[in-house]
């Protein structure tokens, strides 16, 4: 994607986003998660799961919905930058793997064997083409770029916080639930 067309594309999601001034990557995360209906135009699942060999899938089911999942990590920083790779796939035009929706319930599970694997991380369809992965990684560099630059510049009643400080008070971020 060209420079221009990216920057547009990147202040079109963030608007579309429409983060609240103190909004934490978890919100982040979870609104990114709405815009797959919209960007996909099918219901969209997005969870987190256990994942091995891989960070995030994203798939349509033959009932006309699709799934996202990503790596279960303990930052929703990790987390909102893998889903971003996920939606930059979408935002490029990239194919999602096709499953059926009754299988998907035994495939999204810790156990995967590595043919599965495969299948459900859609390698096999970009298989030898590291442009398409490229591509994604940086547009989803960009995407979580321009969240942070917006919390940034709305963090705490409105007030910038120093760069320094901003990874710090990030790192106090964790998911419910999660160990430090």
């Amino acid at each position: 994607m060209a420079e221009s067309p990216r920057r547009e594309t990147i202040s079109e999601v963030i608007d579309a986003l429409d983060l609240a001034p103190n909004s934490t990557y978890a919100a982040a995360f979870d609104k990114v998660g709405k815009l797959f209906d919209r960007y996909l135009g099918q219901p969209t699942t997005v969870v987190c799961a256990p994942l091995v060999g891989y960070s995030g899938i994203t798939a349509v089911l033959s009932d006309d919905t699709a799934v996202v999942v990503v790596a279960d990590s303990p930052s929703w920083y990790h987390r909102l930058h893998i889903l971003c790779h996920e939606f930059a796939h979408v935002l490029l035009g990239h194919t999602p793997v096709e499953l059926d929706a009754e299988d998907v319930v035994s495939h999204v599970a810790p156990h995967l064997t590595p043919g599965m694997v495969q299948i459900l991380a859609g390698r096999s369809a970009c298989e030898g083409d590291e442009d398409t992965e490229r591509d994604a990684e940086q547009l989803a560099d960009d995407l979580v770029t321009a969240i942070t630059e917006h919390r940034q510049k709305t963090r705490r009643n409105n007030a910038p916080v120093p760069c320094g400080l901003t990874r710090l008070v990030d790192s106090f971020e964790r998911p419910r639930g999660a160990s430090a």
